[in-house]
């Protein structure tokens, strides 16, 4: 009765899987890692590797971070100033929807200067093409304004110094950023980086996004 028990576990969490990455096989996201012990800094890049399954753009998806591994990806300094550093970056598949790829980011370097850098950011692709996708762009005509009516209501009260910038009329002037998951996504407009900590991320369904995103040409 137990080992039945086990298997139907198993294999709800296995459905709950593909239901999450569009129903592709399980094998169709990877990641490839790249350990460089060819610089003088610990340097850990990992990016998506995905399987041709993954539908026709996974090659120039690939591509477009295989061409980044030795260029964007590492700290540009030279060999003498780069004990010290450290570069480690992570990029994997959080999620699709039909054709839509999310993948999230989060970085953790320090490439000298006064300060380490870090973050969380996020990428997303047409499976169907391997093209690179702009959510913000995808806004509605005449959507802007609830997707930011939405996003302010979801992180409550604003900070004092930030209630200029963050204003209804501001926001519907300035982008957003979209960090994907299963339910749905984590948005925050793109304010200026010293002010980024005032704006905090607010957490909408799909079926939210659904409403002021284009994504049904993605279904």
């Amino acid at each position: 009765m137990l080992a039945t028990d086990m298997q139907t576990i198993r294999l709800s969490l296995a459905v709950a899987l593909m239901a999450s990455l569009g129903c592709r096989p399980r094998d169709a996201f990877t990641s490839r890692v790249v350990i460089d012990t060819a610089t003088p800094y610990h340097r850990r890049v990992e990016v998506p590797h995905l399987a041709p399954s993954a539908g026709a753009g996974a090659a120039k998806i690939n591509d477009y971070f295989e061409q980044r591994i030795a260029t964007e990806y590492a700290c540009s300094v030279d060999a003498a100033d780069a004990k010290s550093l450290t570069f480690d970056f992570r990029a994997r598949v959080t999620v699709t929807r039909g054709a839509l790829l999310g993948v999230t980011v989060e970085y953790d370097s320090y490439c000298g200067g006064a300060h380490p850098n870090s973050g969380t950011s996020s990428l997303f692709f047409d499976l169907r093409t391997g093209a690179v996708v702009d959510l913000d762009r995808l806004v509605k005509a005449g959507r802007k304004p609830t997707l930011v009516v939405r996003y302010l209501a979801r992180v409550g009260a604003v900070d004092g110094e930030c209630a200029e910038l963050l204003a209804p009329a501001n926001l519907q002037d300035t982008t957003f950023d979209f960090l994907p998951n299963e339910v749905g996504a984590r948005v925050i407009p793109v304010v200026p980086y010293a002010m980024r900590a005032c704006a905090g991320l607010a957490s909408l369904s799909w079926a939210e996004l659904g409403e002021v995103l284009d994504l049904a040409q993605f279904e």
